[in-house]
This record gives structure tokens, C-alpha cells and sequence, in this order.
């Protein structure tokens, strides 16, 4: 294996280094978005590094095969660029808020500013925001690792799931818990003010390998407290019949997943009222296949070992309109107290996944009947 140079090494360093300031920021900072233009800028002198060492390799190429890599090149460099230059303006728009907060006469006034400002950016930039999503959970979370690789033309990376608790280099994904489908309004409905501009927030999300990805998305899987340290989180398999089904990238069945104890790399963790609503929604939907009963039975019993006593985390209609919609209990102390606001929409929307999937079981059983 080749040697690495001291440059090479050092810029790994650097990198790590930034990386690690990162996870412990808030990206309402301004020297967030400075740290993460410096780390962006560093990947970008990196890149242009890789793709000369490349040009002796590639000079061999015919003509319409070489243009077609520069053009490839290019395209990937642009994109990092615009980056760099949104993170950059994000540091600068963040600093002019805090200069407009800080002359303010008075504290309220002071607040009502920076937020409003704050707000402006957020409406301004939702496809950023979006974009940016998993780039935010790796760095937030840690999970971003680069291979050494000095053959590759591009950089080669692997990323971190804290469920399977591997590395990989591709089978990932930024998963959100509380889904984009139902966008930031349908977040504040419903958890009110404590999640404004949390919809791509890296709290509300987790890098999971796909199959545990597609099944926590479909309301089969969820993530709760440990019950003897709840800054630790387990897997729980909520729906039963997923447990007899094999994990590929694991080697075992779901069922033997059960229980198990999530390893993350630094100290951040995600939001537990986002987890905490995920769980009471696979629970109220897992109640309503006779196969889940027992299950449920047992998870809600452990109920108060998971979570202890919640704060007041979730609105009081989106709970009842849950409870509506499936026809099973769920807990509805420590809500935020009701608004009065129709709900209907949102919970059919936020349920979607878990119906799709039913539908899909049905028919695959029809179409055995047939054949």
C-alpha cells in the first residue's frame, strides 16, 4: 500500500477536525456556516488535487472520452462551489441578524428580530435546506468516514449506521423521523412552536442503512430510550411480521435485531419527542393486525421504562385524531393542550406508508390464491 504523504495526512486531520466542531454547533450559528465553508472549501481544493493527479492517467484518452470527463469533473465541481458560497452567505445573513437583534431596544424586540430574520432565511432557501439534509446528519452525527484510496479519481467515503453499526460505502441513507412528506406546517401542527425549522434539522434525522431505512419509513421499526441510560437508544420491531425477515447486510432476521443497542460515534442524539411520536404512531398502527396484539400489549407495558414521563411534547388533536384514525388507545397525558385544529389530513397523510404497504401484502396474497 502506498505511503501517505504528510500533506495528505494532515489535511485528513484538518478535516476530522472541522467535522468534530460541527457536531457540537447549532446551525442557527453563524460560525456554523463559516466552520462548514471551510470544510467545503477544503474538499474542493481536494477535489481539483485529485483530478490533476488524474490527467496523467486519462491523457492517453481519444478526444470525446477526455471532454466527457472534464465535463464531469466540472459539473461535480460547481455543485460543491455553490455550496461553499451558500454556506458562506448563510454566515453572513445569520451575522447581520445578530447585528440587527443586537439593536434593539429591549430583549423582546431583540428576539422578535432575530427570529424573524431567522424565519426569512428558512423560507428563502427550502431546496438548500433540503440538499443539504444529509450533509447535515453526517456531520451533526459523525457518521462520514474517507477511505484512502489514491488510485480513485473521486473521493471514496463510507458511512456510519448506528443500527447495523458498519461502515459501507453505499446502502445509506438520511432518514428523516418525523417524514418530509408532511412538510414544516404539518411539523409545527403537530408539536407547536418547539419545532420550527426542525423539518431539516440533523435532530430530526439518523443515517440508516436502507432496508432498515424503508422499513422505519413504512412505521414497522422504532427507535426508543434504553431503559437503563435513556441518553442510549434500542431498535424495537413493533410490527411481527417483519421479524422472520432477513437483514441482508446483517445476516440475521429482524427478529434477532430486536432489542439491539444503537452505537453512535460522538454525543449528539436526535430529538426524543420526534422518536417518542414515531413510536405511538407504529404502535396505534401495528394494533390493528390481530398477529400485533400480544406484541403491542408488551411494548406498551414497557412504556414508562422507555420514556419515563414525557414532557408536554405533542398536541392533544394530533393524539385523538391517531386514535380516530386507527381505533386503539394511546397515551394522551402531557399533550399540548388542544387548539381546536382538524387533523384528519395530516394523520391520513402521516399513516400513508404503513396502508401502501398492507395494500401490497393483500395482493401478493390474492395473486398466491390465484397461482
Amino acid at each position: 500500500m502506498p505511503e501517505i504523504t504528510d500533506r495528505t495526512s494532515s489535511k485528513n486531520n484538518k478535516r476530522m477536525g472541522l467535522r468534530q466542531s460541527l457536531s457540537s454547533m447549532n446551525s442557527t450559528a453563524s460560525s456554523y456556516w463559516g466552520t462548514k465553508a471551510e470544510l467545503l472549501q477544503l474538499e474542493l481544493e481536494e477535489m481539483d488535487e485529485r483530478y490533476t493527479a488524474s490527467r496523467n492517467r486519462t491523457s492517453t484518452l481519444s478526444g470525446i472520452y477526455l471532454q466527457s470527463h472534464e465535463q464531469e469533473f466540472l459539473k461535480r465541481r460547481n455543485a460543491l462551489e455553490e455550496l461553499v458560497l451558500g454556506a458562506l452567505q448563510k454566515e453572513h445573513e445569520l451575522e447581520m441578524a445578530l447585528e440587527s437583534a443586537a439593536q434593539c431596544s429591549n430583549g423582546e424586540q431583540a428576539e422578535r428580530a432575530f427570529v424573524q430574520l431567522l424565519l426569512l432565511h428558512y423560507i428563502k432557501n427550502p431546496k438548500s435546506q433540503k440538499s443539504n439534509f444529509r450533509r447535515d446528519v453526517e456531520d451533526y452525527y459523525g457518521t462520514l468516514r474517507v477511505v484512502d484510496n489514491d488510485d480513485a479519481e473521486e473521493e471514496q467515503t463510507e458511512n456510519w449506521c448506528p443500527v447495523t453499526q458498519a461502515w459501507a460505502s453505499c446502502h445509506r441513507k438520511a432518514a428523516h423521523l418525523i417524514p418530509q412528506r408532511i412538510r414544516q406546517k404539518g411539523m409545527d401542527l403537530i408539536f407547536g412552536e418547539e419545532s420550527m425549522g426542525e423539518m431539516y434539522s440533523p435532530r430530526n434525522g439518523l443515517m440508516l442503512e436502507s432496508q432498515v431505512e424503508k422499513h422505519f419509513d413504512h412505521l414497522q421499526l422504532a427507535i426508543v430510550p434504553c431503559k437503563d441510560d435513556s441518553n442510549d437508544f434500542e431498535l424495537r420491531v413493533i410490527d411481527k411480521g417483519l421479524c422472520k425477515m432477513i437483514h441482508v447486510e446483517s445476516r440475521c432476521s429482524f427478529g434477532d435485531m430486536h432489542g439491539k443497542k444503537l452505537k453512535f460515534l460522538n454525543a449528539n442524539r436526535p430529538r426524543e419527542r420526534y422518536l417518542y411520536f414515531h413510536w405511538m404512531i407504529c404502535m396505534a398502527l401495528a394494533s390493528s393486525k390481530p398477529i400485533n396484539q400480544e406484541r403491542v400489549k408488551n411494548e406498551r407495558e414497557r412504556h414508562q421504562k422507555f420514556w419515563g414521563t414525557p414532557g408536554r411534547w405533542v398536541r392533544e388533536e394530533m393524539i385523538r385524531g391517531l386514535i380516530k384514525h386507527t381505533g386503539h388507545d394511546l397515551p394522551v397525558d402531557h399533550t399540548i393542550p388542544e387548539e381546536g385544529k382538524d387533523v384528519t389530513e395530516l394523520v391520513e397523510e402521516i399513516c400513508k406508508p404503513y396502508k401502501r404497504k398492507e395494500d401490497d401484502e393483500e395482493d401478493d396474497e390474492e395473486n398466491d390464491e390465484d397461482s
